[in-house]
């Protein structure tokens, strides 16, 4: 991917963040919002903390712009990915999120995913190779129907723009 690539998908990615975390806030007035997706500290947890104003219970939702997710209702769970110069790192399914939410922008919809249930089960998804020109993403394909099958599915938002 070249890094103008890149720059532009962090750029989506940021969009997402900020769309997720106004809406979640909307509808869930009892927990204080906050976008933590630059912040070094969270980067394995997530792009937003969110805090219960009652019991002050942290959790993290992980963002994901999906372009794809509208037309399929599948998922991408990444196993690792491998870079042109050799260096493969884990995938996104290995770090400690508590949410995992989806933004369809196609469809102006919010998926927001159990990732503790999506972890313990996402193999059961298609194995695919996904090449792209400086990386090579190895990641399991997950269907909406399998997620609701493992209780894995917490809500769909439709948004109204």
């Amino acid at each position: 991917m070249k890094l103008r690539d890149f720059e532009k998908d962090l750029v989506k990615g940021q969009e997402a963040e900020r769309i997720v975390a106004a809406s979640f806030a909307a509808k869930n007035p009892g927990w204080v919002v906050e976008e933590v997706g630059n912040v070094k500290e969270y980067y394995h947890r997530g792009d937003i903390k969110i805090t219960n104003k009652e019991t002050g219970e942290e959790r993290f939702i992980e963002v994901k712009n999906d372009s794809r997710t509208a037309n399929s209702h599948c998922f991408l769970c990444e196993e690792s990915v491998s870079y042109a110069d050799g260096y493969i790192v884990d995938g996104n399914m290995y770090s400690n999120y508590d949410i995992y939410a989806v933004y369809a922008a196609q469809e102006a919809r919010i998926y927001y995913i159990d990732f503790s249930l999506l972890a313990k089960h996402y193999k059961a998804g298609e194995f695919k190779v996904i090449p792209h020109s400086q990386q090579t993403t190895y990641a399991y394909i997950v269907d909406l129907a399998q997620i609701k099958s493992w209780g894995a599915l917490m809500g769909i938002t439709e948004l109204n723009f």
